[in-house]
C-alpha cells in the first residue's frame, strides 16, 4: 500500500507556499493592525502588502516591525508564484522586480525542426594527407598573429608529454622488436654468468 505524502513533505512545494501566502494575506487584511501611511494613502490592500514584504511602522505604538516574509523567503515565494502562474499576487515584493528583470535578460530559444534526411549537409571526410595539410594551414595562420605568433609551425601546439614522445617511443619499440632474439640471448648469458659466480670454487 502506497503511503500518502504527509504535510511536512509538501511544506516547501510551490503550491503549499502560495497557499500559506493566501492565508496570511486574508488574515492581514482582516486584522485591525494598521501601518503608518501618509494622510489619504492608507488602504487595506496596501497595508497588507506593506506588512507582508517590508518593514512597517505601527500607527498606534509607533514601533517598527519586520515584514512577515524575510528577503530569502520572499525570493522563494516569488519563484513559487512563477511556477504556479500567480506572479501578479507578489508584485508588491522587492524581489518581484528583480525576478522579472532576470527573466527578461534570459535568452529566448527557438525550437527548430530537424531537416529532412535528403536535405542534411554531409561534411567531407579528409584523408590522412589532407588532414595534415589542413593542420599545417591552420598552424601557418596561427603563426602570423594571436597567442602563437612567432612560434615555429611544426611546434605550434605543444601537446601532452605522451604526444611529444610518442614517435621516439615507437622507434625504440620497433628497434627492440627487431633485436629481440639477440636481447634474449644476452639476457640468458648474463643470468648464467651470475649463477656461475655463486658456485663454490672448492671441490669439498
Amino acid at each position: 500500500m502506497a503511503l500518502a505524502p504527509s504535510r511536512i513533505w509538501a511544506r516547501g512545494a510551490p503550491s503549499e507556499l502560495m497557499a500559506g501566502f493566501a492565508r496570511w494575506r486574508s488574515h492581514a487584511q482582516g486584522s485591525g493592525v494598521q501601518a503608518h501611511h501618509k494622510e489619504g494613502t492608507a488602504s487595506v490592500e496596501a497595508d497588507a502588502d506593506k506588512r507582508t514584504f517590508r518593514h512597517w511602522k505601527n500607527a498606534t505604538t509607533q514601533r517598527w516591525n519586520p515584514p512577515r516574509y524575510s528577503q530569502r523567503r520572499q525570493a522563494q515565494l516569488v519563484r513559487a508564484a512563477f511556477v504556479t502562474g500567480e506572479l501578479d499576487a507578489v508584485s508588491a515584493s522587492p524581489k518581484y522586480a528583480k525576478f522579472v528583470e532576470r527573466l527578461q535578460r534570459q535568452a529566448t530559444h527557438e525550437v527548430l525542426q530537424p531537416l529532412p534526411t535528403q536535405d542534411r549537409i554531409r561534411l567531407p571526410r579528409l584523408s590522412r594527407e589532407e588532414d595534415e595539410q589542413e593542420a599545417l594551414r591552420i598552424a601557418r595562420k596561427a603563426h602570423e598573429r594571436g597567442p602563437y605568433a612567432g612560434r615555429a609551425e611544426k611546434r605550434m601546439f605543444k601537446g601532452t608529454k605522451a604526444d611529444r614522445e610518442s614517435r621516439a617511443r615507437a622507434r625504440r619499440v620497433a628497434d627492440n622488436m627487431e633485436k629481440m632474439d639477440s636481447i634474449i640471448e644476452e639476457w640468458r648469458q648474463d643470468k648464467l654468468t651470475e649463477k656461475n659466480k655463486l658456485k663454490p670454487t672448492s671441490p669439498l
